[in-house]
């Protein structure tokens, strides 16, 4: 699969609110799960519902940390890719699975760092 940066504006406000679009899901998610736990008498059943609110949140934070910079400002990519690590590792912890990540920081300006999205994101 072949991944290319938006190139117009058209497409960078696509992507924008298609990200917006993705982040209310997710918050609409967290929030009908969060209140059926909080109403669930059963103790396995509250047990479980948090547990689906807690990987809804690893990833609303993981989709956060993959939004694109604000524009006209310096971005520190190791900085970027170290949050980005240390979400994913976050959701991937219930798994076994932990991420170690050490960098130098590495200031980009949010053009860049926008180029460092799609290569953190694309497969």
């Amino acid at each position: 699969m072949t991944t290319s940066m938006p190139v117009n504006r058209d497409e960078r406000a696509l992507l924008r609110a298609l990200n917006r679009r993705i982040h209310n899901e997710l918050v609409s998610s967290i929030d009908v799960v969060s209140t059926a736990a909080v109403r669930a008498e059963n103790r396995d059943v509250k047990a479980a519902l948090s547990n689906v609110v807690d990987l809804l949140e690893q990833h609303a934070e993981v989709h956060r940390v993959l939004g694109f910079p604000d524009r006209g400002r310096l971005v520190d990519a190791a900085e970027r890719i170290r949050t980005l690590g240390l979400a994913i590792s976050r959701s991937l912890e219930p798994n076994g699975v932990r991420l170690a990540l050490v960098a130098d920081t590495l200031p980009l300006e949010a053009k860049g760092a926008g180029a460092l999205h799609w290569l953190s994101t694309s497969s």
